[in-house]
Formats: C-alpha cells, structure tokens, sequence
C-alpha cells in the first residue's frame, strides 16, 4: 500500500477468512497508521466472528515498552494522535 491509502477490501476479506493471525511487533509498527488499522481490524474479527487463534511476536522489542507506550511506542503514538487532532479541528 502506499503512504495514505486505505486498506483494500480483499485484504479486509482474508482477514474475515483468516482462522490464525499473527501480528509482528517491531520497532516502528506503530509508526503506520495502516498497520494499526489492520491490528485494529483484526481484533475486532477475533471477538465478532469468533477468529480462534491471534498470536503477538514483539521482535527487536520488548511487550512492556508497548504496555507502558515507552520509547519509540510513545513518539509514534503521540505523532498519530497530533495528526488525528487536526484532522478532526478542520
């Protein structure tokens, strides 16, 4: 996907049709709106269409800098909200 599009509706549909999902943590995924957007997708399909199995690999980072948004976590998420508080100023 390039940089501001949205997630394409057949990438939407595999993950309906998924039975195992694993999201791969890294540094800057939180960096990406996108792939935010797909972690959120995910685990909405978890609870609503009973997807047994979501697994979580953190590579090169560790799960309490995501827990206590610490780090590049923190920076990340704090661009995103900063973005998303204009976009709903306008």
């Amino acid at each position: 996907l390039e940089r501001g599009e949205s997630i394409s509706p057949s990438l939407l549909k595999a993950i309906e049709d998924s039975r195992i999902s694993i999201i791969v943590l890294s540094r800057n995924y939180t960096s990406s709106t996108w792939c935010l957007d797909e972690v959120v997708y995910i685990l909405e399909c978890k609870h609503t269409n009973d997807q047994p199995m979501v697994y979580l690999i953190f590579y090169d980072v560790e799960p309490t800098m995501l827990r206590k948004q610490t780090r590049h976590f923190q920076e990340a998420l704090a661009k995103h909200e900063e973005f998303f508080r204009q976009i709903w100023k306008r």
